[in-house]
């Protein structure tokens, strides 16, 4: 009997499908899990996303924690990391330079900062 549930393997591309078709100006090329040591040491499940500035140069990686909404972690950070590398490539000096908004706050390493700052699905990042 097959099951109607999609595998894991199936959601992960369509969830690749959907990021790629919502993020303005960035190809992504590839994707893996992957294991990195969090902030206080332990060793936690990831998903890396490389990917290309869309008429740059250059290959990107963005890893978010393997858990239940990570596109929506990736969606978020892969935006951080999208506007730090467009303007740099703009020629701006620093990262501190780029313009307030919701897709340019400082990066404050590997995940937001705060309670609430990571968004969850259907809901906008926090400005």
């Amino acid at each position: 009997m097959a099951s109607s549930t999609p595998s894991v393997l199936q959601s992960s591309l369509a969830s690749l499908a959907a990021l790629t078709a919502t993020v303005d100006n960035v190809s992504l090329t590839a994707s893996s899990l992957s294991q990195t040591f969090d902030d206080t040491g332990n060793l936690i499940d990831t998903v890396e996303l490389y990917w290309n500035p869309i008429g740059r140069g250059g290959t990107f990686t963005t890893r978010v924690p393997n858990v239940s909404n990570w596109q929506a972690i990736a969606f978020y950070q892969l935006g951080l990391k999208h506007a730090t590398v467009e303007g740099i490539y703009d020629g701006l000096a620093s990262k501190d330079d780029l313009p307030p908004g919701p897709t340019a706050p400082p990066d404050t390493g590997f995940l937001p900062a705060g309670p609430g700052t990571i968004p969850l699905p259907g809901v906008p990042p926090p400005v």
